[in-house]
């Protein structure tokens, strides 16, 4: 829609010239990969713009998803993969904060300096 006249096409050429970043585009679009479909295990797979692709899923707790998928699969929905992320750093830093909080760090350390202390007695003994 933004190339149907030739000035917004030639509106669209600029932008794209002032904002592309030609490095991550060829990153996203795997564009210097020389062999662009390969066979794997009896189908064929698209090596070059797996930014387009699809994730493939195959029940409702398959979470994998290639690194640049426009979208991922929770319980049979699909959100798109900046929500998703900005959803997961969120509960990381709470978990983290908790964990700062009541200190889990220096209680896991001292439950194993406990357990190797054990375990180097028996070995002296």
């Amino acid at each position: 829609s933004m190339q149907s006249t030739p000035e917004e096409k030639e509106r669209f050429l600029a932008l794209r010239n002032k904002y592309e970043n030609e490095s991550l585009s060829d990153l996203v679009k795997n564009s210097k990969e020389f062999v662009r479909i390969v066979e794997h295990d009896g189908e064929l797979v698209q090596k070059v713009d797996p930014v387009f692709l699809e994730p493939e899923y195959s029940n409702i707790f398959d979470f994998r998803a290639h690194f640049f998928a426009p979208k991922k699969q929770f319980m049979n929905r699909y959100f798109d993969t900046f929500w998703v992320n900005i959803t997961l750093l969120w509960a990381m830093s709470l978990f983290l904060y908790v964990a700062l909080y009541f200190e889990w760090l220096r209680k896991f350390l001292n439950y194993f300096e406990v357990i190797a202390g054990r375990f180097s007695k028996k070995q002296n003994a």
